[in-house]
Formats: C-alpha cells, structure tokens, sequence
C-alpha cells in the first residue's frame, strides 16, 4: 500500500495511530470511530450494488455536465470506500448505510476534509479483510504509559512492504565473491582471515559431526552456558556463510555431518535443543541458530530434504512466541531482545528460502520491538519493564537490525538516529579490554551493511582490520579468536562463550561482504 503524504500544516491533525503498527494484522474495532461515521447515515438496502448504480445513473443523466461528472466519479470512489468500511466494521447498527446523495462542490471540500482525516481508520479496515487478527497484548514500557503510547506509534511501514529477500544469499557464490569482496570493503587480508577462521572449525568437529561450546580447545566456554546444538549451529552458520555447502566446496564433508548431526537431534515437535532442558539460558538462542542453519542450507541447495525440518523448526518458533510478541528461555517466556533477535533472523532466513512466515507472527514481533524502544525507535534495551536496563549499543544495533527485516524503511527517523549514535565515538569498534565486543559488532555490522554509504565506510574501516589483526596466525589455535585477551565488555559473554564462539562471531563479521546482499537495493549485483 502506498504510503501517503503529508498533510498541510493548517489541516487538523490525524488521530493517534494505533498500538498495532503492521496493518495487514490490524483487528477491526467493535465500534467504528467517529471519523468513518461521516460516511454512514442511511438504509443498508441502499448497499446492493444494483440501487447504487440505478441512483448513479439517474442523477447522472439530469446533471450531465462536466462539473457533474467530475463530482460523480468522487461519489462512487467515496460510495465504495464506505461501502468497505460498512463490511469490515462490525460494530455497526443494522441502520447504519451510505450517504447516496448528491454534493455541492462546497460539500465536497468539506466532506474530502473529513475523510483525509478518517484514512488511516478506513486502511486499517479494509486491508484487514481475510487477514490474520492479533491480539497481541502491548506491554508497558517503565518509562510510563504515555511514552509506551508514542513508541508504539514509530514502525509505520506494514510488514507486507519488507524488502524483498529472494536473491539475498546469491552473493556467496564462488564467480560473486571476489567482485562483492572488493566493491563493498573487503580486502584479501580479511578474506584470508575467514579461510584460517575455518580451518581452525573444521579441526574441532567432533566425529558425530557436532560442535562444542565447553571443552575440546583452549579456553573453552563455561559448564553452564553448554548447549552442542548452539556450537553446531555457529559452525555451520559460517561455512555456509562463505558459500559453502554440504553439496559444494572443499568443507562439504565437513557441512554435511553438521546438518545430519542437526536434523538427527530434531524432536517430533520441532525443537532443535540437544540434551538440555528447556528453559536454560541458551537453549532458545541456540534454537533460533539451528532453524537458520536449515533454512539457509535449504535456500542455497534446493536439497529436498531440509524442507521439513527447517519448516517444524520454524513452527516450534511461531508456537513459542510470548502474547506480548518477544521469545525468551522457553515457550511462551516474556521475550527478551536478545533471544527474540535470533529468532527473528531465523524467520527471514525462512522469507529468502522462500518459506511463507505467518503475519500475524511478524505482527506481534513488531510490537514487541515497540516495547524495548525509545526515542523514537533509535535505541533499544534488553526488556520491556525491567527499569534496570537501559538502552545498549548491543540491544540497539539488534533491534535496528530487526526493524530492518520487518520493513523500516532506510530514511525511517528512527533508523537513522539509531544508526548516527551507533557511529557515535564511544561506540566505535576498539579491541580494547572492556572495549571489545564482538556480539554487538556482530548486529552492527550487518545494519550498517545494508544501510551503506557513508555509514557504511565509516563502520568497516573502524572495525575491519582489528579484527583481522588479532587473530591468532600459528598453531594449534591459528585461525581463532582468544575470548579473553583482551577482556570484553559485558555485553560480549566472550569468555563464558569461549574461543568458539568468539571465533563464529568474528568470521560472521568478515563475512559481511557478501554472505547478504544489501537489504534496500532494488537490484543488487556484483560488477567489478
């Protein structure tokens, strides 16, 4: 649906939008707002569309002059549009109808007044005919009702009008690589980084083909934090991130003992957890991880046999999600923005498969992203009502990256804001103890990848080469990431996750390049 444009200054302004921002999902009022009410006032016989035309042709033939026709052709486009408003309204009065009379020129400017100011009422009904309803509750924010209220309003592109995602994984193939690598950052330092990176994952592969987060290397992750299925999905994320499969590639072998061990762990219900509870702390993270591994092994083989895995594991996701919209621990959870980022990604990593997501689901996630905003939708926190988070540069380039997905368009207010504080001096990539933090650069990287430009620029020559620099080159470890030298923020969980996980997050990063093509071109090619 096009969007519409502003209004003059001197025209009243529209009511306040509604909590529920995708209109696709809007769920019809019991009792129609007093703005579409102009369009009601007589008989519902009048609706058959035969007395509409019999009336029509009437008053047509005795005014038939140009001013007339000019008039009628607004009358049938207002005729209609109540007409709709009449279906879709279902607490109207069996009363209730259309005005079918005729308007003097005067009438009209003051009617089309009234009804510029009940548009955005009347879309929301009508595109709301054979779509899901949600009923989605909008938590409140701690920074009071009315600013809860405001934040609601901020994501006004529908969920329908999200860029298109089809050709989003082409560029990791081999002939668009290097043309990508050398257009939008890359250098042959950075590529090499990736290729020592994994090398050094395939070595840790266990013989059933998993990985793991606790033991097996030096500097391992903690006990508590264990989940195979995470490490698993991290190490395939980044061989197939490089384009490699388990049908292609030199780590073909490689990919598929990852994917069988994978779909092998998967329960009848479509979790993707290995043997830990649910509940634990990284066993959704760790879900949402596998269900992209699967979508995207799909959408770069066309293999068959990860449709339906990939499909039960996206329904356990969508039977998970909280009322509120987010996803935490287990299902059902009050959400949290770092796991319910993941399972985000996992959903559009479904949409460039060419997997159908439900909208209502993407509907309710955008409400809870409104709920863990502020300003507008350029900062965002953990939780919606713990007052002991605030906004992170973390949760923000999360969110963004969200917002991105769902369709927040690239001059959206709230997106560039966010983007400007994100290349604010203080949260410019520095490998610095209590500086790093690779999970935030992670999120960072691929907002400012599909935003490019300037932004663009700026972010990949801060961040770029300290990664690559501090590598480990030699060894036993070469090709990793030291989770500890130095210390990283808090928000990095470096040293509980481990050297293999800084390790996947470090190469995902260098990966930017070209393992997604930028979000908002309209046509993205690799052309040297």
């Amino acid at each position: 649906m096009a969007r519409r444009e502003n209004r003059p200054a001197e025209e009243p302004p529209r009511p306040a939008p509604r909590p529920l921002t995708p209109r696709i999902a809007s769920a019809a009022p019991k009792k129609a707002p007093p703005a579409v009410k102009i369009l009601i006032q007589t008989d519902p016989s009048d609706l058959e569309p035969r007395t509409l035309l019999e009336r029509l042709k009437q008053n047509f033939a005795e005014r038939a002059s140009s001013i007339m026709v000019s008039l009628a052709i607004h009358l049938v486009a207002l005729m209609l549009l109540g007409l709709v408003v009449y279906q879709t309204s279902e607490g109207l009065e069996a009363s209730d109808g259309i005005i079918a009379t005729w308007l003097t020129p005067e009438d009209m400017k003051d009617r089309e007044k009234q009804l510029a100011q009940a548009t955005q009422v009347v879309e929301i009904e009508a595109v709301s005919i054979n779509q899901p309803k949600v009923t989605a509750k909008q938590p409140e924010s701690e920074e009071g009702p009315k600013a809860a209220q405001a934040d609601a309003a901020i994501a006004d592109v529908p969920v329908a009008n999200a860029p298109k995602v089809g050709r989003a994984l082409t560029g990791r193939t081999p002939e668009k690589k290097e043309s990508l690598l050398k257009l939008l950052g890359g250098t042959r330092q950075s590529e090499d980084a990736v290729g020592r990176g994994l090398g050094w994952l395939a070595k840790q592969q266990q013989s059933d083909g998993r990985w793991e987060l606790h033991r097996g290397y030096d500097n391992p992750g903690r006990e508590n934090l264990r989940t195979d299925t995470g490490a698993t999905s991290l190490a395939l994320l980044s061989f197939l991130g490089a384009g490699y499969t388990h049908q292609e590639g030199k780590h073909k072998k490689v990919v598929e003992k990852g994917l069988n061990w994978l779909r092998k762990i998967q329960k009848r219900d479509g979790n993707l957890h290995d043997w830990e509870e649910l509940g634990r702390q990284t066993a959704f993270y760790a879900h949402g991880q596998g269900t992209i591994v699967l979508c995207e092994a799909y959408a770069l083989t066309n293999d068959e046999t990860l449709l339906e895995p990939a499909r039960k594991a996206l329904q356990f996701i969508y039977d998970s999600q909280n009322e509120h919209g987010g996803w935490q621990y287990q299902p059902g959870a009050a959400g949290d923005l770092s796991v319910t980022g993941w399972q985000v990604m996992a959903m559009q990593s479904a949409r460039m498969a060419g997997i159908e997501v439900p909208e209502d689901v993407l509907a309710r996630t955008s409400l809870f992203l409104n709920s863990v905003s502020s300003e507008q939708g350029s900062r965002y926190r953990y939780k919606a009502t713990d007052p002991s988070t605030g906004s992170s540069p973390a949760m923000t380039a999360e969110g963004l990256l969200c917002r991105q997905y769902l369709g927040w368009p690239k001059d959206h207010p709230g997106m560039q804001n966010g983007v400007n504080w994100l290349l604010e001096d203080q949260n410019l990539p520095k490998w610095a103890d209590g500086k790093r933090n690779v999970y935030f650069w992670y999120y960072a990287t691929q907002v400012m990848h599909h935003i490019e430009g300037e932004p663009w620029d700026r972010w990949n020559a801060a961040l770029r080469d300290q990664i690559v620099s501090n590598q480990v080159k030699n060894g036993k470890l070469g090709g990793s990431w030291h989770p500890s030298k130095p210390q990283g923020d808090d928000h990095e969980y470096g040293e509980a996750g481990g050297r293999l996980y800084v390790t996947c997050l470090s190469i995902l990063t260098l990966e930017v390049y070209y393992r997604h093509l930028p979000i908002y071109r309209q046509e993205a090619t690799a052309t040297e």
